[in-house]
């Protein structure tokens, strides 16, 4: 990272403050992961965390960190023979989002970084025939028609488990995600801390009566 760094002054922002970049993470990650993610999601956070940005640039401010920081992080993150740095991005992306409606940053230097298009960054289209054999199981199953929603409007295992007839608007079909269940538990926030109204499909009403 030191030899692919390039020297240069920089300053995002106009905030007086002199948080360090670890300071702010461990915020954010206090504040906006911590108890909503899944153990095993939190702990893959902080291991790839602790790996790889906060030894670079984990004790300069926040505010200093240049796009050339990222830029080095991810070349360097590439040559450690890793594949799936747009995971890395997202987390410093969301990381610098905290800071920026903070104040503590005035530009979100990470937005404009893409990950590698590589073959995990690819994504599972279902077919036609994929999707009605799914269909099919889940009218044999007694949990399908919280699988079939879920398929039909994108949401997360633990948020379909979290949904309650309180969300649910016929007369608009429409549903509320607002929680997510974990390990039983139901938790007021779902995984992006942000909940959504969703239209619902004639597929899905049917499979919700």
């Amino acid at each position: 990272f030191s030899i692919l760094v390039e020297g240069e002054d920089f300053q995002n922002g106009t905030s007086e403050t002199t948080q360090t970049f670890r300071e702010v993470y461990q915020q954010w990650f206090t504040n906006t992961q911590e108890g909503i993610l899944a153990d095993n999601t939190s702990k893959s956070i902080r291991h790839s965390m602790e790996i790889y940005p906060l030894p670079c640039f984990g004790e300069k401010p926040i505010k200093e960190v240049s796009p050339s920081y990222i830029q080095a992080l991810k070349q360097t993150f590439t040559l450690m023979g890793n594949t799936s740095d747009y995971y890395l991005l997202a987390r410093l992306q969301s990381i610098f989002e905290y800071a920026l409606e903070r104040g503590i940053v005035e530009h979100n230097i990470v937005k404009d970084f893409k990950g590698k298009d590589g073959p995990y960054a690819e994504k599972h289209v279902l077919s036609d025939v994929e999707i009605k054999k799914f269909f099919k199981l889940c009218e044999e199953s007694m949990y399908g028609f919280m699988f079939a929603v879920a398929l039909c409007n994108g949401l997360r295992i633990r948020e379909a488990m979290a949904l309650d007839y309180a969300n649910l608007d016929l007369e608009l079909k429409s549903i509320k995600v607002v929680n997510q269940m974990k390990d039983g538990v139901f938790l007021p926030a779902t995984k992006t801390r942000r909940s959504r109204k969703l239209k619902l499909s004639e597929t899905s009403l049917a499979f919700i009566e």
